[in-house]
């Protein structure tokens, strides 16, 4: 049993890590200000401030403000933000991300991502009400 865990874990990390070389190596790279863009809007989305964000990376205030100011940051300190954000690393670097939307917009979505299927179910009830055409 514990051989065979090991071999699935091994094989979702190969999956992983294959999948993330691609994307690095994709001709579609995101432009500097298109990742600029991206973190700026993933850090307003968030309840963190530059500086908190900088101490759980692990690097300088500085060094976010510049990510935020050129878009140039490490493979390394991408993967730490993504994980501080709790964001997964393809809605940054992919471009149909959702991303592109309102910052209101990505708040909901983070909201409601993580909703027990019970909650999730209920709030589409109110949306469906809500979406009626008032008589």
């Amino acid at each position: 049993m514990r051989v065979y865990f090991s071999c699935q874990l091994f094989l979702g990390l190969s999956i992983a890590i294959i999948y993330l070389i691609i994307i690095f190596q994709s001709k579609n790279k995101l432009s500097n200000s298109a990742l600029r863009n991206r973190l700026k809007l993933l850090i307003k989305s968030s309840s963190l401030s530059q500086s908190e964000i900088a101490r759980r990376i692990g690097v300088t205030r500085g060094s976010v403000g510049h990510w935020l100011t050129n878009g140039n940051i490490s493979r390394e300190n991408l993967f730490a933000l993504c994980k501080v954000l709790n964001v997964d690393i393809s809605q940054v670097i992919d471009e149909d991300s959702y991303l592109n939307l309102e910052p209101l917009k990505v708040k909901v979505i983070q909201l409601t991502k993580d909703l027990p299927k019970e909650e999730y179910y209920k709030l589409e009830e109110v949306i469906r009400i809500l979406d009626q055409p008032s008589e």
